[in-house]
């Protein structure tokens, strides 16, 4: 979808046109999708930007990549990451992004035991224990979320974890709380979903919460 509306705004803006050519915005095939900049001058490649479908036989394999987008991180598991990181790091600036909502119960539910890294969403929630236990130092973690669980109806809550609402989520703030508003699923489902709460959370904080509360 991203690529898609990408090449159409490229399509619709004749700035941005003297910079691709006609293969540059259309290339596509079942397993990657690109969009290659070339120089308008001299027709020279100045990049591209690929999306690669999720497999152990990615196209990234044998590539070097300077930015590594992972969308919906939270089924990302350790078997496609090691099918795509190589193409990363060699590159000396290589930069990971990982982007995605807290995993939920079903997907946590093999977390911390041998070998669940393969599973679906564990890998997500050691990278972020590992970053916020500062276990893993060459990286940053930001979430909006709750630490605790919270009724369905908690707009507190709901406008605190979800600073796209109006923007991103929905054309208007009302059309985006009426859809987090009338989830059917379980209060749990729900914080996991729509406010960012994971179902293994840590108690260790860096900063006491009551202390933190004072001062803000």
């Amino acid at each position: 979808k991203v690529y898609r509306e990408i090449r159409e705004l490229i399509k619709s803006n004749q700035k941005l046109q003297k910079y691709f050519t006609a293969e540059g915005i259309g290339s596509e095939n079942p397993n990657v999708m690109e969009i290659v900049a070339f120089d308008p001058k001299t027709g020279a490649r100045l990049g591209s930007c690929r999306f690669i479908t999720r497999g152990s036989n990615s196209p990234a394999r044998g590539d070097t990549i300077s930015v590594t987008y992972f969308d919906e991180a939270q089924i990302l598991t350790g078997k496609i990451y090691d099918s795509v990181a190589p193409a990363s790091l060699t590159n000396e600036g290589g930069q990971e992004f990982f982007v995605g909502t807290a995993s939920t119960v079903e997907e946590a539910a093999g977390f911390g035991k041998k070998g669940a890294i393969s599973s679906a969403g564990t890998f997500f929630m050691d990278l972020r224990n590992n970053v916020k236990s500062g276990r893993k130092k060459d990286a940053c973690w930001l979430e909006w979320g709750v630490d605790k669980l919270h009724e369905k109806d908690d707009l507190d809550a709901i406008y605190d974890s979800n600073p796209s609402i109006g923007l991103k989520m929905a054309a208007g703030k009302s059309v985006s709380l009426r859809k987090l508003l009338n989830f059917n699923g379980s209060v749990e489902s729900f914080n996991t979903e729509h406010l960012g709460y994971w179902p293994s959370q840590s108690k260790e904080r860096a900063i006491d919460i009551t202390r933190w509360d004072d001062l803000t």
